[in-house]
């Protein structure tokens, strides 16, 4: 159900959001039960994993590979696990954000800078310090500034073309 919400508002565009204003919808973090979690992530259509770097947005220099990355549309920030963030200095420069997750509850986590590599291109934007049982998550907002599309028939990342102007 929640990959098919993500597809349709993939293809009816940002105005078809009925999520409550200031959330975020965890679609498949389960935090307390993961093996589920995997196998929705599995068997959902349409959904699929990229590799990314993620690298201290200051000194470029120190950056990781994050291998597996869930690509998700139905949220907006991007979410790494925190061991990897921590390990390249990135600070958490707004803490105690909350979030509500796809069953309702309430979480909090905390937020830092970064650039986000994906294949040839890059893009700095704010990512969520994720918790033990947390997905790994490549959203919406890091999508837009990459300039990717989702071809979710063909589970792949698209460039989306020329950027507009007006």
């Amino acid at each position: 159900m929640a990959a098919k919400h993500r597809l349709s508002r993939l293809q009816r565009g940002p105005t078809a959001t009925k999520f409550a204003p200031n959330t975020d919808l965890l679609t498949f973090c389960v935090s307390a039960n993961s093996a589920s979690a995997n196998t929705r992530e599995k068997t959902a259509p349409g959904t699929f994993h990229v590799g990314c770097r993620i690298a201290h947005i200051v000194d470029r220099r120190k950056g990781v590979e994050v291998p597996k990355l869930l690509v998700d549309t139905g949220g907006e920030y991007t979410w790494v696990p925190k061991a990897l963030v921590e390990s390249i200095g990135i600070k958490r420069e707004k803490k105690d954000l909350q979030f509500v997750m796809a069953n309702g509850q309430q979480i909090t986590r905390s937020v830092g800078f970064a650039v986000i590599h994906v294949a040839d291109t890059f893009t700095v934007d704010e990512i969520v310090f994720a918790e033990e049982g947390d997905l790994a998550l490549l959203r919406a907002r890091s999508l837009e500034g990459l300039n990717l599309t989702v071809d979710p028939r063909r589970k792949r990342l698209l460039a989306s073309g020329p950027l507009g102007v007006a």
